[in-house]
């Protein structure tokens, strides 16, 4: 799903003078400072620009929910497989180039270099006797399959790994 029809789609459940639970915030947001939120998404859209832009109007802290999937490419941009062989039997790695704003392929961020944060990963995968699976700070634990790391320091989303 696209912002465009995300933005659409939330257009048609608002409804005159109701409110619309977002849960993730755990709170209820004003259908019509709804309307304005998706007003001020749609002028700042531009095909030229990688991005978003939305300006709250007031300054404070913020929820902002995003489910977000990315597939994996053979552009070796973003998130993408790798091959190679051992013994003549074909294997694959997932790697990742998120030099200079190729992290967005991956997942929702802002990619500059001036706009540092700590990332807190998880990796899930079709894990087999013998893998390792690495990333920019040691590995914490793993709960059902799902290898979380420790959080990293401040850093631009290009380096996570």
């Amino acid at each position: 799903m696209n912002v465009e029809e995300l933005l659409d789609m939330l257009e048609e459940t608002l409804e005159e003078g109701t409110a619309v639970p977002f849960a993730a915030a755990k709170r209820v947001v004003d259908v019509d400072r709804c309307r304005d939120i998706v007003d001020e998404v749609r002028n700042n859209l531009r095909d030229d620009f990688e991005g978003i832009k939305i300006e709250a109007g007031k300054t404070g802290e913020a929820v902002i929910a995003i489910d977000y999937s990315a597939p994996l490419t053979d552009t070796m941009m973003g998130i993408y497989p790798s091959y190679y062989q051992v013994d003549g039997v074909k294997k694959e790695l997932i790697g990742t180039q998120f030099e200079t704003t190729f992290a967005r392929e991956a997942f929702p961020c802002v990619d500059e270099p001036e706009a540092k944060a700590t990332f807190s990963l998880a990796l899930k995968f079709d894990e087999h006797e013998g893998e390792t699976v690495l990333a920019n700070m040691p590995e914490d634990r793993v709960e059902n399959g799902v290898h979380y790391f420790k959080e990293t320091v401040r850093m631009s989303s290009y380096l996570v790994a």
